[in-house]
């Protein structure tokens, strides 16, 4: 099996995640791929002599190296980063220079690929004379490069994005029989419930509020919604309240879902994912609690993800400190954010409070103006009305 070592500088995580999917789709092409990411799955300890040996020992040895080319890996190549920047590009660099001065000029074994076309703008003059790879636009040119094999997918699809389709997955019909529990908050569900029947949809909902407005109580009914469309069997509930660690959420997925996910492992997440060739629903609450590894591995392995996994759809709900900003993100694109706010208008209560049959239209008025529509409070004053019978009002002195 052909080999390639891919070096790249390690600048945030949405970097990290795209160089790893560029990884995974060139194992695809029956590569092996040599990279720290692959590694650390495979060895979480990290290897036994350490990482800058390890890497320098990579980029000596492997059969072909490919770097992914963009202005700060080209500084360490040309020596000119600061110092103590980017130490492990800079090793790296400096045995890619080492092995083109070995092979004479004529350099059959080292190439760069880029993610963008500004990322090559600056490329350094030792390595400007070699071809150069687009990982989209000649992702086939480099596979026959490095000795793959292309894999077989529909006509006109990109073997860049090749993965389980939406086409090929069944999709729910809307319930048209669903009652929501709650006042006022059509708009949100309306967009949620959307996503579980559409294949075209967005596939994440990102419910931001503070205490208050009903966050955890909307999370249950769009749940509930959820295993009602598409089975509880492909729920998962994942709430951070008491336990934000990543080793939860696989064990989570792991009793929620039927599949490959009882493995609990990070490393199959994504793939496992990917491939689900059902709808499924991960709804994660509390996103404030999650210590920060864990958020960053969410963002990193399923929202960043959701573009090549099209049965999956997401339900994030949180706090609004440093919760998640769909303009700000790669993901960004595959979701839409709701901040959810308090409801001072006694309209739409009046028409939740009918269920109860004997909670007047006075009754709410004058709850939400003492409350002033906080929903949490709103709605538990007349629930609690509700549970009373109309004799009880009159005995009680309530009109």
């Amino acid at each position: 099996m052909p080999k390639v070592f891919i070096s790249y500088r390690q600048l945030n995580d949405t970097q990290r995640q795209r160089v790893r999917d560029f990884g995974d789709r060139i194992r695809a092409c029956g590569v092996e791929v040599v990279l720290d990411q692959f590694y650390k799955d495979a060895h979480p300890g990290g290897p036994p002599e350490g990482w800058p040996k390890w890497s320098s020992d990579q980029a000596i040895h492997t059969e072909k190296v490919l770097i992914i080319g963009n202005e700060p890996w080209f500084l360490c190549f040309d020596g000119k980063e600061n110092p103590g920047v980017g130490l492990g590009a800079a090793c790296e660099a400096g045995m890619v220079r080492q092995r083109l001065y070995d092979q004479g000029g004529l350099n059959e074994i080292i190439r760069v690929a880029y993610f963008d076309k500004a990322d090559v703008a600056g490329i350094p003059m030792g390595l400007k004379r070699y071809d150069r790879f687009h990982a989209v636009d000649h992702f086939a040119d480099l596979i026959a490069w490095l000795g793959g094999t292309l894999p077989l997918v529909a006509a006109g699809t990109s073997p860049m994005t090749a993965t389980a389709t939406s086409s090929t997955i069944t999709w729910p019909v809307r319930s048209a029989g669903f009652a929501l529990d709650m006042a006022n908050r059509e708009v949100e569900f309306d967009f949620f419930a959307g996503t579980l029947c559409d294949p075209n949809s967005k596939r994440a909902t990102l419910i931001s509020a503070g205490s208050g407005p009903g966050k955890t109580r909307l999370v249950t009914e769009f749940h509930r919604y959820g295993a009602e469309v598409i089975g509880a069997n492909r729920c998962c509930l994942i709430d951070f309240k008491s336990n934000g660690t990543t080793d939860y959420l696989l064990d989570c997925l792991a009793n929620d879902l039927d599949g490959p996910f009882a493995s609990r492992s990070e490393a199959t997440l994504r793939s496992s994912l990917r491939k689900a060739s059902e709808p499924l629903l991960l709804v994660i609450d509390t996103f404030e609690r999650a210590p920060q590894d864990t958020r960053a591995f969410v963002e990193a392995n399923i929202l960043n993800d959701l573009r090549a996994a099209p049965a999956v759809r997401v339900l994030l709900a949180g706090q609004p400190k440093d919760f998640p900003d769909p303009a700000v993100n790669a993901w960004g694109s595959q979701a839409k954010r709701f901040d959810l706010a308090n409801i001072p208008d006694p309209t739409p209560w009046i028409e939740w409070a009918r269920r109860f049959g004997n909670v007047t239209e006075d009754m709410v008025r004058h709850i939400v103006a003492a409350t002033r529509g906080v929903p949490n409070t709103t709605a538990s004053l007349i629930e609690n009305l509700g549970g009373y019978t109309r004799a009880e009002f009159n005995q009680m002195g309530i009109q």
